[in-house]
């Protein structure tokens, strides 16, 4: 009878090894299948962002450009007023001191001096009279000064009002044009947010549906492993004493395949790949402690860290809770604690022990 089971036993060894190898190599070819689709989203997602940054930007200094016309004009116009004022001030004077130079004139006509009266008759304006009168000696050098000297800023202030007004229709047409770009950049500003929010949605929702999946990989894989397990044949125990120390088997599970020495470094487990580590597990007892778990902490013989008859496991705490048992090549695990491994390869288990 003994034979005949030892018969079976062998007979399907070779079948449940095949499984468990199966499933850890479909978890780890799903996982790196998955990996590059949910990077290539976020890194769509920060292409999208950049450009938004880079937009906004532009449109910031587009915006301060366009301040600093609108003030720009402001003054101008604001010296165009005051150049109306003193050209309308200046002419004032002018015409002013023009006919009481006149007054001055009729009564040297009256007085009998003809030619001054010719000049008068024949000029255009003060500025021709000024041109016909330069060499008459009778005009006196007061009017001739102030008439002058009229002329000169009347001219001063056309020459700047000319000017300012160059000025403001330059002014006006960068305004224009920052106007234009700032309606242009706003468009795009509409448009890439838009990108970004639709980038950001299909990234959330491709973690999500990583996340689904993989939880649903994993439950399978062990539900598998279980499966496996149980179609074991029953191994001869040992009486029942304090925990192993041997390396082969681990509580509620067993494995044929590799196992894990400090040697080989990395492997691929019964629940995917493993490696081992070496820290103080004080703080982690800690953690599990506030939990709840009140199992002992010791060292397994082959330098496995165990609390209570369970091998202390660092994993992926969103994919395998802390406090969940998961089978390993050196026995059953509980995941007590995590690490930076865990971003690269979510499956991944970091063994503790003392090597």
């Amino acid at each position: 009878m003994n034979n005949l089971i030892s018969q079976s036993v062998r007979k399907r060894r070779p079948v449940t090894v095949f499984i468990t190898v199966l499933l850890a190599v479909v978890l780890c070819t799903s996982t790196a299948w998955a990996a590059p689709s949910t990077k290539e989203l976020k890194n769509e997602q920060d292409k999208k962002q950049s450009e938004v940054d880079a937009l906004n930007e532009e449109k910031a200094s587009v915006d301060a450009d366009l301040a600093s016309y609108i003030e720009q004009i402001s003054k101008v116009s604001s010296d165009q007023k005051k150049c109306e004022e003193e050209l309308t001030k200046a002419q004032a004077e002018a015409d002013a001191q023009y006919a009481s130079m006149k007054e001055r004139i009729r009564f040297m006509y009256e007085e009998g001096s003809v030619s001054m009266m010719n000049v008068l008759l024949r000029s255009q304006d003060m500025g021709d009279f000024l041109n016909h009168a330069y060499y008459v000696s009778t005009i006196s050098e007061y009017d001739r000064k102030m008439l002058v000297e009229y002329q000169k800023i009347t001219e001063k202030v056309k020459k700047k009002k000319a000017e300012l007004a160059s000025q403001k229709k330059k002014l006006e047409k960068l305004q224009q044009e920052r106007l234009k770009n700032q309606e242009e950049l706003a468009a795009k500003i509409k448009d890439a947010t838009d990108e970004l929010a639709a980038a950001k949605a299909a990234y959330a929702k491709a973690s999500e549906a990583e996340k689904a999946a993989a939880k649903k990989r994993l439950e399978q894989a062990q539900a598998n492993a279980k499966k496996v397990t149980q179609t074991e044949a029953p191994e001869p125990r040992a009486p029942k004493s304090k925990p192993s120390s041997s390396s082969g088997s681990g509580s509620n599970g067993s494995w044929n395949g590799r196992r894990l020495t400090r040697s080989a470094g990395t492997i691929m487990g019964p629940s995917g790949k493993e490696t081992y580590y070496n820290l103080d597990m004080s703080g982690v007892v800690k953690i599990m402690r506030r939990m709840g778990n009140k199992d002992k902490y010791w060292v397994r013989g082959d330098g496995c860290k165990m609390l209570g008859n369970y091998i202390m496991v660092a994993a992926n705490l969103q994919v395998r809770p802390r406090g969940s048992h998961i089978m390993t090549s050196l026995g059953m695990g509980i995941v007590c604690d995590t690490g930076g491994f865990a971003r690269n390869n979510i499956y991944q288990l970091d063994i503790a022990t003392n090597w």
